[in-house]
């Protein structure tokens, strides 16, 4: 989110180069009111990420890979929404979810919906783009929480994600002014 903001302000002082002398001061609050938060956000992900990994999520994928491709039928097709994937992520244990919205799509939809929801979501950005362009602040509002979404975290399951892939495909449709 900080990356967000930077960029935000980044592309704000583009534009208008005589506010590059806000930068230092707008640095030293951001860093005194989040600074100690910061410090302690990360020094627990470094604890996590020292006592149990990455979620291993590759060997999640892996045992995805390896329920579907017991037989053509759930290489195809999955299986189905209820399926359970015993995931090394969690120990093992047999969940209704993966760290990831491609191997998740692949358990419960097989390699024919994982292609139909890649296909839908890279559509959704073709279109997308040209408005993203013009509004940046959509862009730095989406894009970051769908990537986070698609790839690190279960939210792809999530409200918020239809939410933002809803704003999205309002925004290629040209209704990204508040006023509509």
């Amino acid at each position: 989110m900080l990356g967000a903001l930077a960029l935000g302000v980044a592309l704000r002082l583009r534009t208008a180069p005589g506010d590059w002398r806000l930068v230092p001061v707008a640095g030293a609050l951001l860093l005194a009111v989040f600074g100690w938060a910061a410090l302690g956000a990360l020094s627990l992900v470094a604890e996590k990420t020292g006592e149990v990994g990455w979620n291993n999520r590759a060997a999640e994928a892996g045992a995805v890979l390896r329920q579907i491709g017991r037989s053509l039928p759930a290489f195809l097709l999955g299986d189905g929404w209820g399926a359970l994937v015993a995931s090394p992520a969690v120990g093992n244990w047999r969940v209704s979810f993966t760290h990831n919205a491609a191997s998740y799509f692949l358990v419960k939809t097989g390699v024919l919906g994982f292609v139909a929801a890649t296909g839908y979501l890279a559509a959704l950005l073709v279109e997308s783009w040209p408005a993203l362009r013009r509004r940046a602040d959509i862009a730095l509002a989406a894009l970051p929480s769908l990537a986070v979404a698609l790839f690190l975290h279960t939210s792809y399951k999530y409200l918020c994600f239809g939410l933002l892939c809803t704003v999205l495909l309002l925004a290629s449709a040209g209704r990204d002014d508040p006023k509509d």
